[in-house]
């Protein structure tokens, strides 16, 4: 018989039972005389990726359970795995099945830049909610993740709401915004020079007649040329990626001053 590997990386994925929970899957699994589910196994590492609370009380009744083993060709795919299939329990609090999304998103997050902005909404789409939801999940499976045991267990028992942090300002990386931003400086520091050089010309009696009559609907359009410039500088990391890239910033990683000022209504 294959002996079986608790790893407690897999042990610590998912959130732990409430003492409720517990009393109420022990009494169950006596009840019935065994596990009614299989203890999910990674087939080549023996270790347990599904069922360790009905391992362990198993274990310690000495009573009977199946094992269930399934291939996995690597570490990561073994642990995306035990949340897909957490998800597609039917008897989820809301609150552990925000915190499921919320832990997906974290690992898509968590890769290179390249489609994840794609993987994020087809998950969005997968799970019927907007990206954004799907986006704020992954604030909160971390906000979770940062409770001691035993308030983590209340909170997505749905016994305990989950406490309000103080909101934590992320330092912006200035250095960045402000090389993003200079060509968009230059650019507007150039076309007021034009504008003050054309009114100069404008007041010429001798070279200026003609466009005298025209100054009005130059100044005009090089004023529009300057504010849609400056509307479009990055000011600040975007508020919701911090420079990581994300659709509210279109890829970017920055907040333009149209964005911020829109955000900030």
């Amino acid at each position: 018989m294959t002996t079986l590997v608790i790893d407690e990386e897999f042990k610590n994925i998912l959130p732990p039972l409430s003492e409720a929970e517990h009393v109420a899957l022990e009494e169950n699994i006596t009840e019935w005389g065994s596990a009614r589910d299989p203890i999910m196994v990674w087939k080549e590492e023996s270790i347990i990726i599904d069922g360790h609370h009905r391992y362990s009380v198993c274990e310690a009744y000495n009573l009977p359970y199946e094992v269930k083993f399934i291939s996995f060709g690597s570490r990561g795919s073994a642990i995306d795995w035990v949340f897909q299939n957490q998800l597609g329990r039917r008897n989820l609090t809301p609150q552990r099945l925000k915190y499921l999304q919320g832990k997906i998103a974290e690992r898509i997050l968590s890769k290179p830049r390249g489609n994840r902005d794609k993987e994020i909404k087809k998950f969005a789409e997968q799970q019927g909610v907007s990206d954004r939801t799907i986006y704020k999940s992954a604030q909160y499976s971390e906000t979770v993740d940062s409770l001691p045991k035993k308030q983590k267990a209340k909170v997505l028992a749905g016994k305990k709401k989950l406490p309000m942090a103080p909101k934590v300002i992320k330092p912006r990386d200035t250095s960045r915004v402000a090389a993003l931003g200079k060509p968009y400086k230059e650019a507007t520091k150039d076309l007021r020079r034009v504008v003050a050089e054309f009114e100069v010309i404008s007041n010429d009696a001798g070279i200026g007649k003609y466009i005298a009559t025209k100054m009005t609907r130059i100044k005009n359009n090089l004023e529009e040329a300057i504010d849609a410039i400056n509307q479009c500088e990055p000011v600040e990391e975007c508020d919701r990626c911090h420079g990581k890239t994300c659709n509210h910033c279109y890829g970017t990683g920055f907040l333009s001053r149209a964005a911020q000022e829109s955000r900030d209504k």
